[in-house]
């Protein structure tokens, strides 16, 4: 009975890992990743219902419940004053199928071979990605006939910009795999490919968070200055082999800023057309914490409210909406206090698990840290939480980290 039992659990976690890779693998295609996060979902329902009460014994699931609830909680309080109540009704309801997703997440990675296996695919997913880009390039069209974006940038197997973003969440991961694996040359060559990818993009924030993770990467492992000149020197050769092999994108670029900065009489015009409007775009985002400081104006209204809380009449996205472009702006924007009360407290409970545990667990849970905190560094201009694509890819980096501090043989 005992050995049926373990079978099945076994299972159990071969499912969990497969599907956690599938976050990432199938990110580009049809659902994004959404498909693979419902298969997660419905095993993380399955551990419930065979384990029920059992399952909460596990100290992951225990501290994946608490992050839950701290994120959860603040959702319902925004309903207050939302400013589209079935909008934030439907952010709430999304929300349970994420925390089952999480339960399947961490009773999968809290084994040490199956993160070994989840680090060894982010590494094959990154060269496949970096070989369909080169392609790309190469030829206008990837492997699956994707074209350049129309002003030639290059995508890869996505039709948007999410490929560098997903990459430099999965990019800390991959190096050290492959550093465990006495790969020096080849960190390197994977710094520089995903570096690549992000600046043929012409994605300039990308290129930044890349500098935030070397930076992460030198402050961690303490090397000596040979080391620490040859990190930094990888997003200086990325920008130059991207200027070298996408002239004309850049030049596009340099001759909008150009034009765009002349025509700005004002210090406040110049710096927000050197930041694409982002200056706008946090402004209105102050409007509407400022219309419910505590609250918020509810969960997924930021790009809905926008027209209305817009105050300046020269705002390109003032009939369209965007998203804030900043995490922070958004939760204080969307939840208010509550929310960002929310999320401090998920960042203090994460260090203090880190600060509690051994070397060796400190260790394993260090490239899902690197990325969480590369990410939601304040002055990031990554894309908002509550996205269906991006939030399960956040979703694994934190089921990782709390799986690394329980390790199981």
């Amino acid at each position: 009975m005992n050995i049926k039992c373990n079978q099945f659990e076994a299972w159990l976690t071969r499912f969990g890992l497969f599907f956690a890779v599938m976050i990432i693998f199938w990110s580009p295609f049809s659902g994004s990743t959404r498909p693979p996060t419902l298969l997660l979902a419905i095993l993380g329902l399955v551990y419930l219902v065979v384990y029920k009460t059992q399952l909460f014994k596990a100290l992951a699931v225990r501290r994946w419940t608490w992050l839950f609830l701290l994120l959860w909680i603040p959702l319902w309080t925004s309903l207050i004053n939302s400013y589209d109540v079935k909008a934030t009704l439907s952010a709430i309801a999304w929300f349970p199928l994420l925390y089952l997703a999480g339960i399947a997440l961490v009773q999968a990675l809290t084994h040490t071979q199956s993160r070994i296996w989840l680090a060894q695919a982010m590494v094959t997913i990154v060269g496949i990605w970096f070989v369909d880009s080169t392609v790309q390039y190469c030829l206008g069209r990837d492997l699956i006939g994707v074209p350049m974006s129309i002003d030639g940038r290059v995508t890869g197997l996505f039709t948007d910009l999410h490929q560098g973003l997903i990459v430099l969440a999965v990019l800390p991961i991959a190096y050290y795999c492959l550093l465990d694996s006495q790969k020096p040359i080849a960190t390197y060559l994977l710094l520089i490919a995903a570096g690549l990818m992000m600046a043929l993009a012409g994605a300039r924030n990308y290129v930044y968070v890349l500098v935030l993770i070397i930076f992460g990467i030198i402050f961690y492992q303490k090397l000596n200055p040979k080391r620490v000149i040859a990190l930094l020197g990888v997003p200086v050769l990325v920008t130059l082999i991207a200027f070298g092999l996408s002239r004309q994108l850049i030049q596009m670029k340099i001759e909008h800023t150009e034009k765009i900065q002349q025509a700005s009489t004002t210090t406040y015009q110049k710096i927000n057309n050197a930041l694409s409007y982002r200056l706008n775009i946090w402004e209105t985002g102050y409007q509407m914490f400022l219309s419910s400081p505590v609250t918020g104006i509810g969960s997924k209204n930021f790009k809905r409210a926008y027209p209305e809380f817009t105050s300046r009449p020269e705002d390109p996205f003032a009939k369209t909406g965007i998203h804030a472009h900043n995490i922070y702006v958004e939760l204080l924007a969307e939840t208010g206090l509550v929310g960002f009360a929310g999320l401090l407290a998920v960042m203090t409970l994460c260090f203090r698990w880190y600060q509690q545990s051994p070397d060796k667990n400190k260790k394993m849970a260090w490239p899902f840290a690197l990325s969480l905190m590369a990410i939601f560094f304040p002055i990031n201009t990554t894309a908002p939480i509550m996205v269906p694509w991006w939030f399960p890819v956040l979703l694994l980096l934190v089921c990782g980290f709390i799986a690394s501090l329980e390790d199981k043989a």
